[in-house]
């Protein structure tokens, strides 16, 4: 079904026709490859944006966002994807003029071509175009264009174009472009898109995409796509993905991915993927996958996967992976600190016999 709304997004662009909502004449109108040439991977994201009770004048943030399709391609990233769909969609509203006005006010919206600058009063919306900039009063929308800047009142929405910077004050949501920056107030929400920054403040959600950066503040979540960073604070938690690094504060949890590093506070947890290096302060938690290194303080748990390397300190415990081929299973190797000759702070590994070994 293609309804208002309608997009299309390949690998680096996002298509749509001013006279069709018709994925297939999207398809056709743009010139583009529906499946890879294995027939069996797409190569395409088809997605549609509806306004919320039919309601074309409510504001673009609002808007409902649904994939259309089963099978998806191998660039997908959910939150990546629907970045870009939104963007796509503000890049729409400010070249039909889908909120042209000329008055502004409390209580209004108005909007402004390229390299316009569109401000509306409180509980209004503003809206400019490329290169423009865009600011609404407190519980308004202000949408700008690519390498513009949004900037929304308290409980606001800013939602800037790729390059663009959105900011929002307190319980507001900032969603910025690839290469953007977003910074959303306290128990607000930051969404970045490739390559941009995300920051939230204290109790918020700041999510960024592939090699971004994204920092919420105590008791947050931050998660930072592939290569990327996220910082959470005390009691939050930060997830990185693959190759990325995440730190979260005391009592926090901090995930990183493939060949990541995850570093977590005095009773915290932090989990690294094969060949990562999980570290976790005392009382803390510490797990690596294979080849991986895992760091716990005193009385902590440090668990590597398979050839790891485990540490822990004083009455701290220590697991290591190895493969049992008389059973033809996984088994791990348990070791108490002060025991059997085990020491604190040093780094431990399995010999042939699967007995721990300094390293």
């Amino acid at each position: 079904m293609c309804e208002f709304t309608s997009g299309v997004l390949d690998k680096l662009s996002a298509h749509w026709l001013k006279e069709s909502n018709s994925h297939t004449e999207i398809i056709k109108r743009c010139c583009l490859r529906e499946m890879c040439p294995d027939g069996i991977t797409a190569n395409i994201l088809k997605y549609e944006i509806t306004p919320p009770a039919g309601n074309p004048r409510a504001p673009l943030a609002d808007w409902e966002y649904r994939v259309d399709q089963d099978i998806f391609p191998d660039w997908f990233e959910p939150v990546e994807c629907e970045c870009r769909a939104r963007e796509a969609l503000a890049r729409r509203a400010t070249e039909e003029g889908w909120f042209a006005t000329d008055i502004v006010g409390a209580g209004e919206s108005t909007i402004c071509g390229y390299a316009g600058t569109a401000t509306a009063g409180d509980d209004g919306m503003a809206t400019a175009g490329d290169d423009g900039m865009a600011t609404a009063g407190n519980r308004g929308t202000a949408t700008a264009g690519n390498r513009g800047t949004a900037t929304a009142g308290d409980a606001g929405t800013a939602t800037a174009g790729n390059r663009g910077t959105a900011t929002a004050g307190g319980d507001g949501t900032a969603t910025a472009g690839g290469d953007g920056m977003a910074t959303a107030g306290d128990a607000g929400t930051a969404t970045a898109g490739y390559d941009g920054t995300a920051t939230a403040g204290d109790a918020g959600t700041a999510t960024a995409g592939n090699r971004g950066t994204a920092t919420a503040g105590d008791a947050g979540a931050a998660t930072a796509g592939k290569r990327g960073t996220a910082t959470a604070g005390d009691d939050g938690t930060a997830t990185a993905g693959d190759a990325g690094t995440a730190t979260a504060g005391d009592a926090g949890t901090a995930t990183a991915g493939y060949a990541g590093t995850a570093t977590a506070g005095d009773d915290g947890t932090a989990t690294a993927g094969n060949r990562g290096t999980a570290t976790a302060g005392n009382r803390g938690t510490a797990t690596a996958g294979n080849r991986g290194t895992a760091t716990a303080g005193n009385r902590g748990t440090a668990t590597a996967g398979y050839a790891g390397t485990a540490t822990a300190g004083d009455d701290g415990e220590i697991r290591i992976r190895y493969w049992d081929p008389k059973t033809e299973r996984h088994r791990t190797a348990v070791g108490y600190i002060g025991e059997d000759g085990l020491e604190p702070n040093t780094a431990y590994i399995l010999d042939k016999q699967h007995r721990f070994a300094r390293k």
